[in-house]
């Protein structure tokens, strides 16, 4: 579930991974640090095998 628009007037839009990801005001540690937690907690949030109340732990941590 997102809040985010997919695209606008044809274009696609950026996610909010995505324009961290781009940032040049985010120093290269920083970022790699955001990627880790993406990859850690996005698998977590896109599984459609698990119910929202399993989930909610796992994301509080």
């Amino acid at each position: 579930m997102t809040l985010t628009r997919f695209a606008y007037n044809g274009k696609r839009c950026p996610t909010c991974h995505n324009i961290l990801e781009n940032s040049k005001l985010i120093s290269e540690d920083c970022k790699a640090k955001l990627q880790k937690l993406l990859d850690t907690y996005y698998p977590i949030e896109i599984d459609s095998t698990c119910s929202v109340e399993e989930k909610l732990p796992l994301m509080v941590e």
